[in-house]
């Protein structure tokens, strides 16, 4: 289900970037989502999603 939300979210965000304006793009992310000073903490979630799905890939589930 996480790869699915995740993969939605990217088409999502892949399609604003298709088309908006640049300057839109620029605002929203350094203005709304205070991207630069967020920089560490958005790091840190997609490492800890990464993680979580390898663990995820990984794991033996046995039937």
């Amino acid at each position: 289900m996480i790869v699915t939300l995740v993969g939605w979210m990217t088409l999502i965000k892949s399609l604003l970037f298709l088309f908006l304006p640049p300057e839109v793009e620029a605002g929203f992310f350094l203005r709304q989502l205070h991207f630069q000073e967020l920089f560490y903490v958005y790091g840190a979630i997609s490492l800890v999603l990464g993680i979580y799905l390898t663990y995820g890939g990984f794991k033996s589930t046995s039937h």
